[in-house]
């Protein structure tokens, strides 16, 4: 699953040996909807090889993955994939929503699907499509009334057009229409620039505006490109964030649409509905097989949210990484790269979803000069410009190896001066000094102490 680097023997070690990478090449799965615009009806086309939706008895029979529904709780938002490979996953999800509201005579009239715009159409940060939608089972209606609402407060720009390549939308729709027939759609693409402050407006926005009988769907699929080992590891934390509705982790999940995430949570905080139902986690190599050598797996995560407190799930994640040495021939290769993220670009995918990642700093970050290439090859400092990127990727660093006192105690200091003041954690001393030797967190309820 992974290969070695040999240009980076020296960058990071992990088992002592040498430095692993994570390499990836995966074409995004394109949506074969057909999404011409239909003469005289800016109609969007979507389901032209949409296979049947089994019935609900062979669904419910051969599934295996409904849950039981509490009729108390009002469900307000739902999270499913937009990979019709997973298409299982998305009708047993519908199926519990819809049955939830039938249960208990609720007619949903109006639905927001939140989608990542994947090829970054249009220029703003979010882009609405005031067209209808065709199906194989019948047009769904554009909730245009509540798209100008958003047009006005400036919350959208609607380029319809723009929305002809988004399977995040059009994959989505078709069991829009099959499980709630009568609601209209309003399809809104979030860039990637959307704004924490921007997420909480918007949902603010919804909170004020949608009616009493709508129901807000984010679109996503989870981890990309990497071993099907890697992905489930990266769901773990990404299923504890959506049970906490963790806004913290955000920044770091590995989920092709965070931004939609945060609207959500903010949006289910503000209805009181934080109460998280985990419907399916699976893989596409459960599907179709394939792994690293054939472009990597994406990963589905499926559910529902309705009205009560959150139910924290106590669990924690960490990757731990050997010796990290940023000397000599890297030190080298980044100058020559442009950039200080060189070292860690392509481990970058692999280091996303996790709480906790940490490393054995194997050199002191000082101002001095580095000697290592000249007569002492085993002398290391690393340059401060390397913070920023490491800040990005790291949340502790072990300093207590036989390389963090290379320039000894003025190094040792600059070290833990630079580490503490960009907010980078670490613990241990070359000099088993007590005052350091540990560090102690708190995350979801779990102390933990390196």
């Amino acid at each position: 699953m992974f290969f070695s680097y040999k240009n980076f023997l020296d960058f990071l070690v992990i088992g002592g040996c040498f430095l692993l990478f994570v390499y990836i090449s995966h074409t995004e799965t394109i949506s074969f909807f057909i999404k011409d615009q239909i003469a005289g009806s800016k109609n969007n086309y979507a389901g032209e090889k949409l296979q049947d939706i089994k019935s609900e008895k062979i669904a419910h029979e051969s599934l295996g993955l409904r849950v039981e529904i509490n009729q108390e709780n009002r469900i307000h938002g739902v999270i499913v994939p937009h990979h019709l490979v997973a298409s299982s996953i998305i009708e047993e999800t519908f199926n519990q929503v819809r049955d939830y509201f039938e249960i208990n005579k609720i007619q949903i009239t109006q639905i927001v699907i939140l989608s990542p715009n994947h090829f970054l159409n249009g220029k703003k940060s979010v882009i609405a499509s005031d067209w209808n939608w065709q199906t194989n089972f019948g047009i769904v209606d554009c909730d245009k009334e509540f798209l100008e609402k958003l047009k006005l407060f400036n919350f959208a720009d609607i380029e319809s057009e723009k929305l002809k390549e988004e399977h995040g939308v059009a994959n989505v729709v078709p069991f829009v229409k099959y499980y709630f027939p009568e609601a209209k759609v309003a399809p809104l693409m979030i860039r990637d620039s959307f704004s924490n402050d921007d997420a909480i407006k918007l949902a603010a926005f919804f909170s004020n505006n949608l009616t009493e009988n709508s129901l807000v769907i984010v679109s996503a699929d989870f981890s990309h490109y990497l071993p099907r080992e890697a992905a489930d590891f990266h769901d773990q934390s990404s299923i504890s964030a959506l049970y906490n509705l963790d806004t913290s982790f955000l920044e770091k999940i590995d989920i092709d649409t965070p931004e939609s995430l945060a609207i959500l949570f903010e949006y289910l905080r503000l209805k009181n509905a934080q109460k998280f139902i985990l419907v399916k986690n699976a893989n596409s190599s459960d599907f179709i097989g394939g792994d690293i050598e054939e472009g990597g797996t994406t990963s589905y995560v499926s559910g529902y949210f309705t009205n009560g407190g959150k139910e924290n799930k106590n669990q924690i994640t960490i990757l731990a990484f050997g010796d990290m040495m940023l000397d000599r021939e890297v030190f080298n290769l980044t100058k020559k790269s442009g950039s200080y993220d060189y070292p860690f670009l392509k481990m970058d995918l692999f280091m996303r979803g996790v709480d906790f990642r940490l490393a054995n700093l194997e050199g002191p970050i000082t101002n001095f000069t580095s000697v290592a290439e000249k007569n002492n090859i085993l002398k290391f400092t690393f340059s401060p410009l390397f913070i920023k990127p490491m800040k990005e990727r790291f949340e502790i660093f072990n300093l207590a190896n036989n390389h963090t006192s290379n320039f000894g105690n003025q190094g040792l200091a600059e070290t833990r001066d630079f580490l503490l003041k960009s907010g980078i954690e670490y613990f241990g001393d070359p000099n088993n000094s007590s005052e350091h030797l540990s560090k102690i967190f708190k995350k979801n309820g779990i102390k933990i102490g390196f």
